[in-house]
């Protein structure tokens, strides 16, 4: 069995830098970018009151992944449990340089020239993706390539981490599958096939297909929230939830499942992935506070963004 007690206290170390209610107050009064960096100065980010958002948003960015790096030191090997968190960045970095790539051709070299395992396996995957489906557009190849890289990798990775960490793998999978069929939308003419990434649970390809081929975007979310568990499924299924929060509501629904999981099995994972959830969504909610700010919406010490 795997050990988990130093990770877990090292988790609790990180997590009592992670903005407390007060804080959250502070920030959530700040009335312009200028205000809200030296609030977030104060609370440890390298920012200064005269940046802008872009190099505020680089700091939210840079305090997260230094964290993940900490944590990181004291898993050791079982950082491979955790790729899904862990191997995201590359993920986003590697979805970048493909978009910037000039043509098929240069965005293939760039995951050559990477010598990372991701790309590696991406190429892996853009081989049989373009082999099944020659006529789909290149960059559309190559990002399920890499989506379902990265998806393969963090469901190997947890695979032998007992304890629930595959579940939590495979419930990302299916969330990733609704997500697409939401960003598709109905009377899309690519392969269903071709969006769909395997390894998920709840989500099987037969759902995902009526929910892709639902008259529109309310009906495949009650068909996904059929199907999904618990919060994730109500949230889903909650048509009053406008798109642009159903990412958060998501988020806050994994945030419920890992305090659960921690009180059931203190000595388990779960206090590190309620961590990384914790982190992912004061990241998300200080992101989108500072935007807000930007584009000069009021405070409003209510409402987290």
């Amino acid at each position: 069995m795997t050990w988990w007690a130093d990770a877990n206290a090292r988790a609790a170390g990180l997590a009592g830098h992670l903005l407390d209610a007060e804080a959250w107050q502070r920030v959530r009064r700040c009335a312009d970018v200028a205000a809200l960096c030296r609030e977030m100065q104060r609370l440890g980010y390298a920012v200064n009151p005269g940046d802008d958002p872009q190099t505020a948003e680089r700091a939210i960015d840079q305090m997260r992944r230094r964290r993940e790096a900490v944590l990181g030191h004291w898993l050791g090997k079982r950082t491979r449990y955790l790729r899904l968190h862990l191997e995201a960045d590359d993920f986003r970095a590697l979805r970048a340089l493909l978009r910037g790539a000039a043509g098929d051709a240069e965005a293939v070299r760039v995951l050559a020239d990477r010598e990372q395992p991701l790309a590696e396996r991406t190429l892996e995957e853009h081989r049989g993706f373009v082999e099944r489906w020659a006529n789909l557009p290149s960059l559309f190849a190559l990002e399920q390539a890499l989506l379902r890289a990265f998806a393969a990798r963090a469901l190997e990775g947890a695979r032998r981490g007992g304890r629930g960490i595959p579940d939590r793998v495979r419930r990302a999978i299916d969330l990733t599958n609704a997500r697409a069929i939401l960003a598709l939308g109905p009377g899309g003419d690519v392969p269903p096939e071709a969006v769909f990434i395997d390894g998920g649970e709840a989500l099987p390809l037969a759902t995902f297909k009526t929910a892709l081929g639902a008259a529109d975007r309310p009906a495949a979310r009650r068909i996904l929230g059929a199907c999904l568990p618990d919060a994730f499924g109500a949230a889903m299924s909650d048509l009053q939830l406008p798109p642009q929060r159903l990412d958060r509501a998501l988020l806050l629904a994994e945030l419920a499942a890992e305090r659960r999981s921690a009180r059931q099995d203190p000595l388990g994972p779960a206090p590190v992935f309620l961590l990384l959830a914790r982190q992912e969504l004061e990241a998300r909610d200080l992101r989108g506070l500072l935007w807000a700010r930007a584009l000069g919406a009021p405070p409003d010490p209510e409402r987290w963004t």
